[in-house]
């Protein structure tokens, strides 16, 4: 794995409590850039934020290809001074390098294997490599305490600064979008009194059954959420690391995510005392809600203009999916990414 640090700081590594990790992949989306480079800027010029912005950026290209992306470099150092933040180039070969426990348990379950979309395997290990940035740098950012990570089509009408300081409190070790249960995934109604169709129903229960992440978690604690944003304490991560990718035991992350959670805060013995603690961006399931993600959900896509309404209106929500996010970057009137190719 190639990294870079960002390229200007007004705090030190030292007084980071916050580290925001922006992931998606090679070749980076030019909008994109222009948006990271935003961002990192808000964070740097809000110290008592204590935040700070990287980039992990997948790499899954020919290095042919990837010396041809247009607004990313193979060279770290080079992506980094182009859009103002830290950057990690990772290939998935240096995930499995570092957790081979990760990969027999790929190896050896059935719903990874029956998944037939690729983008979708990649749910089942994309966020272990927050850990090889952990592997890294957890000396050198000795104090901080979370660790976000957000995907391009989430958006957040009002400074990224904002949303930190607004969830700063909240100790929890999972932060997620909101939380459903398998029970009440299973009812045979939706909320409109309608009997739902079969593809109505979340399909990776079924998947999952009988699987080692379901064993010993009583069914009223599975819960499932979106991670295309979320919060992850050091904790937390430390947990699924020693607990969960190590010993090979998988899942999609919208269920491995918050069951891991539930399964240790039931019984903290099995995790060696490790407890958990999770809340909501979105109201559900009960739990704490910071109410900040009501423009939230897998589908259907969000237009550009309808965001940039909230934008304008400074609402400070989080929006997803929006996948055209030009109008944003224009509007901000944020200048033109650094080319490295045309």
């Amino acid at each position: 794995m190639q990294c870079a640090a960002p390229p200007a700081r007004r705090i030190t590594t030292q007084d980071v409590q916050t580290v925001v990790f922006y992931s998606t992949h090679v070749p980076l989306d030019c909008t994109d850039a222009r948006l990271i480079n935003h961002h990192a800027i808000d964070l740097r010029d809000a110290p008592q934020i204590a935040g700070e912005l990287w980039l992990m950026l997948l790499d899954e290209l020919t290095s042919a290809e990837a010396s041809q992306a247009r607004c990313s470099s193979p060279n770290a150092t080079a992506t980094a001074q182009a859009i103002g933040a830290g950057v990690c180039l990772w290939r998935p070969e240096h995930l499995f390098a570092a957790y081979p426990g990760l990969v027999a348990g790929l190896n050896t379950s059935s719903a990874y294997a029956n998944e037939t979309d690729y983008h979708m395997r990649r749910y089942y290990w994309l966020h272990a490599s927050l850990m090889l940035w952990h592997a890294r740098y957890a000396e050198t950012y000795s104090t901080a305490r979370f660790y976000w990570r957000m995907e391009p089509d989430v958006v957040f009408s009002g400074r990224l600064s904002s949303l930190l300081n607004r969830t700063a409190a909240d100790p929890s070790d999972l932060l997620l979008h909101k939380y459903q249960s398998e029970a009440k995934d299973m009812r045979p109604r939706g909320t409109d009194g309608q009997l739902k169709r079969p593809q109505d129903f979340f399909p990776f229960w079924a998947t999952h059954r009988g699987t080692p992440l379901l064993a010993n978690v009583a069914p009223a604690r599975r819960l499932r959420a979106l991670v295309s944003i979320g919060r992850y304490s050091r904790r937390f991560l430390r947990l699924l690391e020693t607990f969960y990718w190590k010993r090979g035991i998988v899942g999609f992350e919208e269920v491995l995510l918050p069951v891991a959670c539930t399964a240790a805060a039931a019984n903290p013995r099995r995790f060696h005392g490790r407890n958990c603690s999770l809340s909501a961006l979105s109201s559900g399931a009960g739990l704490r809600s910071h109410r900040v993600a009501t423009h939230f959900q897998y589908r259907p896509v969000y237009p550009c203009a309808d965001f940039l309404a909230a934008l304008l209106q400074q609402t400070n929500e989080l929006w997803h999916p929006v996948k055209d996010r030009e109008c944003i970057a224009d509007h901000l009137r944020l200048p033109p990414p650094v080319r490295f190719h045309e």
